[in-house]
């Protein structure tokens, strides 16, 4: 009964990250967004690793839509999880700032407005916590 339990929730929480992170243009419910906070909070060491690891994988995505949702998840996770979420991005922050040189293909109908989005979402709050939370570190 446990390992049944383990092995759906091992294939529920990339579907959580996937329904948050999706292709399509409509904004993601803030409930969703709780959802994935609180099991980044109660989870141990190891689910919260895998998770994150997942969530930085969705960056690899060719659609600007996904690679935004994945920068607010991450933003709004930082702020709203537990230490070791915050801690996992902290070592791939790197990763994230080297988003602030990308530039993807232009949309048919938006134009370049995703990638202008998408810029501002970089240089926005979420590169100067990290930055912040980095130097902390480094201080301590």
């Amino acid at each position: 009964m446990d390992q049944t339990r383990r092995a759906v929730e091992t294939y529920w929480r990339p579907r959580m990250v996937d329904g948050v992170t999706s292709d399509e243009d409509k904004v993601t419910p803030a409930y969703k967004l709780e959802e994935i906070c609180d099991l980044l909070r109660t989870s141990p060491v190891g689910i919260v690793k895998e998770v994150s690891d997942y969530i930085l994988k969705r960056l690899d995505q060719k659609s600007p839509i996904v690679k935004q949702k994945v920068l607010r998840l991450i933003k709004y996770a930082v702020r709203k999880s537990g230490n070791e979420f915050r801690r996992e991005m902290q070592r791939h922050s790197t990763v994230i700032c080297q988003l602030f040189h990308y530039k993807g293909e232009l949309d048919p109908l938006k134009g370049d407005a995703l990638n202008k989005l998408f810029g501002k979402l970089l240089t926005r709050p979420l590169l100067l916590s990290l930055h912040l939370m980095r130097t902390r570190q480094l201080h301590q």
